[in-house]
């Protein structure tokens, strides 16, 4: 697989860039998006932080299912993994 870079040696002419040019570069370039950037990146912490919610929620309302079977504990385990799963979908759908 070595002969799939022959050829392919620096010229005198390229340029090397130091790591810290390139991301003011690139950070430069995205800088009129940076509302956007932070809002999507928000949106991508939220949503994952109730997709992970969802089995937490599941494995402890068993958990507390097993001691106490009142209908008022099934309505809010009900009621916490619906509204966690809306609202991971609604973020997902929003990013």
């Amino acid at each position: 697989m070595a002969f799939f870079m022959n050829g392919l040696d620096p010229e005198g002419y390229d340029r090397t860039y130091d790591d810290r040019v390139l991301v003011r570069r690139v950070l430069a370039y995205f800088r009129p998006f940076r509302w956007a950037m932070i809002g999507v990146a928000a949106m991508v912490a939220i949503a994952a932080s109730l997709e992970v919610a969802l089995p937490l929620l599941v494995a402890r309302g068993i958990d507390r299912l097993a001691d106490d079977r009142s209908g008022a504990r099934v309505g809010w385990l009900a009621a916490g993994i619906l509204g966690a799963g809306v609202l991971a979908w609604a973020f997902s759908f929003v990013r």
